[in-house]
């Protein structure tokens, strides 16, 4: 079964902290994340990318897994993600490619790859943090981008997602801007 964080009872108060709502309603804690109507998508593969019999529906709120760009300095072969949008297929140009928005999850390499690059200005202190972590430990961001929908791999369950990452439950990647970057826990939102 998919992960949908906008259902889960421990990632609930990531919607709250993406709009500043306390409302327990999942269309008014999704609706400020997206301004249309989106529709569910459906994947035929599992994590490993191989063929499975019937198919997974992912709609807004699932945990997704991407192919991350080419000009990425991760070293990831997959990118994890909420998913927060989808174009309606009506609104799509005849030549245009189908978009969606995601809100990505962090894992510890991706940080450590954006410092090393040089992305992040505040670093001394997430080095520090992230120093004992284990490699698979990730952390919901509040960066979010527009990817064509078939740049997505599959929604994975939560078997699959548990296999490949550790997903924070207390603390959150918030990018302050100008190359700015923290750790914040949910209670301080």
């Amino acid at each position: 079964m998919p992960l949908n964080l906008a259902k889960h009872r421990f990632y609930r108060h990531f919607w709250y902290s993406l709009n500043g709502s306390s409302t327990s309603c999942r269309q008014e804690l999704i609706r400020p994340l997206y301004s249309e109507p989106s529709g569910a998508i459906a994947f035929r593969v599992d994590a490993d990318r191989e063929k499975i019999n019937g198919i997974r529906i992912c709609e807004i709120g699932c945990v997704i897994m991407a192919k991350p760009p080419r000009e990425t300095t991760s070293k990831s072969k997959v990118w994890f993600g909420v998913l927060t949008w989808v174009e309606p297929k009506e609104d799509v140009p005849v030549q245009g490619a189908r978009m969606c928005k995601v809100c990505w999850i962090m894992t510890k390499a991706d940080l450590m790859a954006d410092i090393e690059a040089g992305d992040f200005v505040n670093t001394q202190d997430m080095r520090w943090f992230l120093r004992y972590k284990p490699e698979t430990r990730a952390w919901l961001a509040n960066g979010s981008s527009y990817v064509p929908l078939s740049s997505l791999i599959t929604v994975p369950t939560v078997e699959e997602i548990n296999d490949r990452i550790d997903l924070s439950r207390s603390v959150r990647v918030q990018f302050t801007g100008y190359g700015g970057v923290e750790l914040v826990k949910y209670d301080d939102l």
